[in-house]
């Protein structure tokens, strides 16, 4: 955990955290907080897979999920390999949905739902 104490200003906040693990967090947020690519990473659980196998879970056009997949990839969520003229995606670590249930469930947890 980053924070020990409570934060009460954002000086603390600065002192406490780099701003550029802030920024990278807020971009990890960011990621994570897109329905679109959220369900890709659940979609890779199972193992690699190419744009086109991808596809059909989506109502949206093969560029837009291949830009979701490389935002994905250039934060390291996921990594790529090169076959022919097809890319495949997979998860850089399956802990990494592991650890995002767990965060959301002590969230659920912690936050009463309206």
């Amino acid at each position: 955990m980053i924070l020990n104490d409570t934060v009460s200003t954002y000086e603390q906040v600065e002192a406490t955290i780099e701003v550029d693990e802030l920024d990278r967090r807020s971009d990890i947020f960011k990621a994570l907080g897109d329905r679109n690519r959220l369900k890709l990473l659940y979609l890779l659980m199972d193992g690699e897979k190419c744009v086109s196998d991808l596809l059909p879970f989506f109502d949206i056009l093969q560029p837009t999920v291949s830009i979701h997949l490389l935002m994905l990839q250039d934060l390291g969520l996921l990594k790529a390999r090169r076959d022919g003229r097809r890319r495949y995606y997979s998860l850089a670590s399956e802990d990494v949905l592991i650890q995002l249930d767990r965060f959301c469930e002590r969230i659920d947890r912690a936050i009463p739902r309206k």
